[in-house]
């Protein structure tokens, strides 16, 4: 006898429950069709969108892997340094991975930036470029891995493992948020997209899982575009783990004075001497001898990565771009203005201007009247300069003019398709590892040339150290050795008579020849200056508010004179330096009695500051200094009491400079130092604008009802405003 069944099996209702748990989601927990049997074009969609994520990512690991081309750039090099003295290198030779690790074992350390730059073929350049989505980092293809595995989960019907895979990925966004990091909430922003994707195929709305694909295309052609135009050598990526205050990149090396056989003691008299001139405010110093920095001052409130306008220094930085093009063979210095600019530019040029050469405007020896006010009254300078009447036989005088050299950084732009400043940047400060350079543009979109350079103290010495190295920087030649001797040496005199005999040595290309023999320098108004002196193997910086410039320079030539010694130095000489050093790095101000402070606010009548109203009040650990300008905007600075404030700038600092389109090109990124003493009759507020290197002196006496401003840029001019 057969057994009989336990139960009956119902073939209609099984049927039906199959086709019911057919019908569910295998991602989400909606009752929804999605990659069921029944639905082969989503499953076909899934494993084709996830199996090209994960090719997109092993195509990113491999490429990433691959060492760099043979070129004579450093493949890839990894700088890591801290505020003191001590520069760690770490150099990685087959793979950019380790880099990420950096910012995570120096975190605890203030004040580190860490730079990778490295050289690869054009064509590993795209690859890397369109498989890592335009972001060059290791984490990019790891996400990339993840978020395909899922889809691949999703496609086999392994609900749950997918749905833990989406959750993992969006912690890990969430803690990369968390860290801070820039480049992950780009990051975050680049995978959104395909992760969209995933979440609407789950409901079948095809048409946004399509808006979300091509947002994914987009992005990433953007970044193949923007890495594809990286140079060689070119920045890769810049971490910063503190980003208050960024310091620059690969660092000159640091040593004592008595180790590279100078005299500490001499270079106690020259920054001593720089101190004590009259109505002189020194901001930076910098003494360099065999490469390194022996000496080192950033004048409180002052600090050694704020940037510096370099005013008429710009010139020389302009010669070398010149001799850049020179090497490139795009002109020579005898070439013409009429074979180097358009025929457009050159209509309304008369035959003696079109005459004159390269040469002409490198010297200064255009025989053009300088026309100073050009650049006030004229959105044309170029147009406008070549106009002008050539007065004298070009090459026969010499007359000291800023506009030569803004016609040669036109040249340059015109001959290389970019601004003076990129093209700069790409053959010199990037070798340099010069980040922080800025230039002004004209109201035409060409880099002034002849002013408008903006860069960090450390950033010219580099540029000195390269001048004083004949164009040779570790193992390269930036710059034909050449171009620097002929650009150094004495081309035509300089004859003034009642200038002192530092301004009679001769001039070369944008370059000046010095009192001490074999010195030359570069130059800028109100005592900028950048002194190269082969014969001791030295560069000295010294940037601030010097109206005796001559005395300044006199400090520098004893230091040359006596500094040099293959003595040891006496006991303490160095603990002296160090000491005075650190002393004029910190502020040395007197605080005021608080109980004394009585609030201000007072409305002005025009004045050349076009500052309208002034309001002081008190708030808890600072004052708070409040200025309203004619043009509307107000100005909110915090003031400290026997000590310096930072706060940033809405707007910029006084430029003494009444040119068109000023401050274009820069950045709004200026920053105001600030503190306040009072007493009874008198409120005086110090402002300066320590990565400019202008500053304001205001200084109230309510008893007269007058504000006196005093504008440390403009040769210590003051100015009297009465109250409304």
């Amino acid at each position: 006898m057969k057994p009989q069944p336990v139960f009956q099996i119902n073939c209609k209702e099984t049927t039906e429950k199959q086709q019911k748990s057919q019908q569910k989601c295998y991602l989400c927990p909606c009752k929804m069709k999605f990659l069921n049997q029944n639905d082969s074009t989503g499953r076909k969609w899934a494993i084709s969108f996830g199996l090209l994520l994960c090719v997109m990512a092993l195509v990113a690991g491999a490429v990433a892997c691959l060492p760099a081309s043979s070129s004579p750039d450093v493949p890839y090099r990894y700088d890591v340094m801290g505020q003191g003295n001590d520069l760690l290198c770490y150099e990685q030779t087959s793979e950019i991975n380790r880099l990420y690790d950096l910012p995570k074992l120096y975190r605890g350390v203030p004040q580190i930036e860490v730079t990778a730059s490295y050289d690869l073929p054009a064509w590993q350049r795209w690859l890397t470029a369109v498989a890592t989505i335009g972001l060059p980092q290791p984490a990019c293809w790891l996400w990339l891995m993840m978020l395909g595995c899922c889809l691949l989960l999703c496609a086999l019907r392994l609900r749950r493992a997918a749905w833990g895979g989406i959750v993992l990925g969006l912690l890990l966004f969430l803690c990369t948020l968390m860290g801070g990091n820039n480049l992950h909430k780009w990051l975050l922003g680049l995978m959104l997209p395909p992760l969209l994707a995933a979440v609407v195929w789950c409901f079948r709305r095809k048409w946004l899982c399509g808006a979300a694909t091509l947002l994914f295309a987009l992005v990433a052609s953007g970044g193949a575009y923007h890495l594809a135009r990286l140079s060689s050598a070119k920045t890769l990526a810049h971490i910063f783990v503190n980003k208050s205050q960024p310091l620059i990149a690969d660092r000159l090396p640091r040593a004592t004075a008595a180790a590279m056989q100078v005299r500490p003691q001499a270079v106690v008299t020259m920054l001593h001497t720089l101190q004590s001139l009259p109505d002189a405010r020194l901001q930076h110093a910098l003494v360099l001898r065999h490469g390194h920095v022996i000496a080192e001052v950033h004048a409180s409130p002052f600090r050694c990565d704020d940037t510096r306008a370099l005013m008429s220094v710009s010139k020389t930085v302009t010669a070398l771009a010149v001799g850049l093009a020179v090497d490139d063979g795009l002109m020579t210095v005898t070439d013409t203005i009429s074979a180097l600019l358009p025929d457009s530019l050159l209509r309304e040029a008369s035959p003696r201007m079109a005459s004159l050469t390269v040469r002409h405007l490198l010297t200064l020896t255009t025989g053009v009247t300088p026309d100073w006010a050009l650049r006030g009254h004229s959105d044309r300078w170029l147009r406008d300069w070549l106009a002008k009447p050539v007065t004298d036989r070009p090459g026969t005088r010499f007359q000291y003019d800023s506009m030569p050299a803004y016609v040669l950084a036109a040249i340059v732009q015109h001959l290389t398709g970019q601004t003076l400043l990129d093209y700069v940047q790409q053959r010199i400060f990037t070798p340099l590892c010069i980040t922080d350079a800025q230039w002004e543009l004209s109201p035409e979109g060409v880099n002034t040339g002849g002013w408008g350079l903006r860069m960090t103290a450390e950033s010219l010495a580099k540029v000195g150290q390269l001048m004083l190295q004949r164009g040779a920087w570790k193992g390269r030649q930036l710059i034909s050795a050449g171009w620097l001797d002929e650009m150094t040496s004495f081309q035509v005199p300089m004859p003034h008579r009642d200038k002192p005999r530092d301004w009679n040595q001769g001039f070369g290309y944008n370059t000046y020849r010095c009192l001490w023999p074999t010195a030359y320098r570069a130059y800028g108004t109100q005592g900028q200056f950048l002194v190269v002196d082969p014969s001791t193997d030295m560069v000295v910086v010294i940037l601030g508010i010097f109206p005796d410039e001559w005395a300044e320079l006199n400090a520098v030539w004893q230091l040359f004179m006596r500094g040099i010694t293959a003595r040891p130095a006496a006991a303490g000489e160095q603990a002296r330096l160090d000491s005075v050093m650190a002393a004029m790095s910190r502020p040395s101000l007197a605080a005021s009695d608080v109980a004394d402070f009585r609030p201000v606010n007072v409305r002005f009548a025009p004045n050349a500051h076009d500052i309208t109203a002034l309001r002081i009040s008190r708030k808890e650990g600072y004052f708070d200094l409040e200025m309203t300008f004619a043009d509307g905007h107000d100005e909110r600075l915090a003031l400290g009491n026997g000590e310096w404030k930072y706060s940033p700038l809405k707007g910029f600092p006084p430029y003494e400079m009444n040119a068109r389109s000023r401050f274009a090109g820069l950045t709004r990124d200026f920053v105001a130092a600030g503190t306040c003493r009072w007493n009874a009759d008198r409120v005086q507020v110090q402002l300066c604008y320590v990565n400019w290197g202008s500053g304001l002196t205001l200084d109230f006496l309510p008893a007269q009802g007058a504000l006196t401003i005093t504008d440390t840029f403009s040769k210590q001019e003051k100015e009297v405003v009465k109250c409304q």
